[in-house]
């Protein structure tokens, strides 16, 4: 793993090097707002977009705990040499008191691992999630170039659910049945399917599985990044300082 780490942040710190005379990205007049963080997963993975979303929420709250204005931005389409453009053509990074473009988080190498496992009635659904993230400061955190000040592997989540694999065909029998009973089962029919048949069990598909098992994986990362920030390493602490870290809480996204 130590070597998979090395070698990712060797790749990473080349593409931000000779990216340096690369023209602008094109949202940098954000940064004459408000200060910038980014979130660039590239790669074309199902669980990206979940993983991204959860990861944006959580910082922003983070974020919005500090008097300082910052702006999670997510760029899926982005690679390591978009967000060095950033860093190294902030228009406000000489100005100490204008907003500025801060780093951001790249997540690399992220799989899904997706399984249905049917039983005689219910269906077991789960996905498993595994990702690594660099996170690059800019110049306003104490950094002349784009620099990977922190990095991680093993980040993963693991999301499961049980249900029905066709919730209202299974409602639709069990309406059907229960009607021909007497009334006090004839009212558990209607709850179980529903005035539309539907059934009051969750169904049980892929993305299902695959959010909350993103939502984990954001958790565990968080928590990693909130342990360097117990720890008082000098090179994250800038950016621990704008997060409101170390936290003995951290957000964390609504349940499915």
């Amino acid at each position: 793993m130590t070597s998979y780490r090395l070698i990712s942040a060797l790749t990473l710190t080349t593409a931000l090097l000779v990216s340096a005379a690369m023209p602008a990205a094109a949202d940098n007049e954000l940064a004459a707002t408000a200060s910038t963080f980014y979130i660039i997963a590239p790669g074309s993975d199902g669980s990206i977009p979940p993983i991204v979303h959860a990861l944006t929420d959580q910082l922003q709250a983070l974020f919005n705990r500090g008097t300082a204005k910052i702006w999670v931005l997510p760029r899926l389409s982005w690679g390591p040499d978009d967000l060095a453009n950033q860093c190294n053509n902030d228009p406000n990074k000489d100005d100490p008191k204008a907003p500025k473009v801060l780093g951001g988080l790249i997540l690399e190498g992220t799989n899904t691992y997706n399984s249905n496992d049917p039983y005689v009635v219910w269906t077991h659904g789960w996905a498993k999630i595994t990702t690594n993230a660099e996170l690059v400061s800019c110049a306003p955190l104490g950094f002349t170039k784009p620099t990977i000040t922190w990095s991680t592997n093993d980040v993963n989540g693991y999301g499961s659910r049980n249900g029905f694999p066709f919730e209202n065909i299974a409602a639709g029998v069990l309406v059907f049945t229960l009607k021909s009973t007497d009334a006090k089962y004839l009212v558990l029919g209607t709850a179980i399917g529903g005035e539309s048949g539907a059934s009051t069990i969750p169904p049980v598909n892929e993305a299902v599985t695959t959010r909350v098992a993103a939502r984990k994986t954001v958790n565990s990362l968080l928590e990693k990044f909130n342990a360097v920030c117990v720890a008082a390493d000098k090179n994250v602490q800038p950016m621990c300082t704008l997060l409101g870290l170390p936290a003995t809480t951290l957000p964390t996204p609504p349940p499915e």
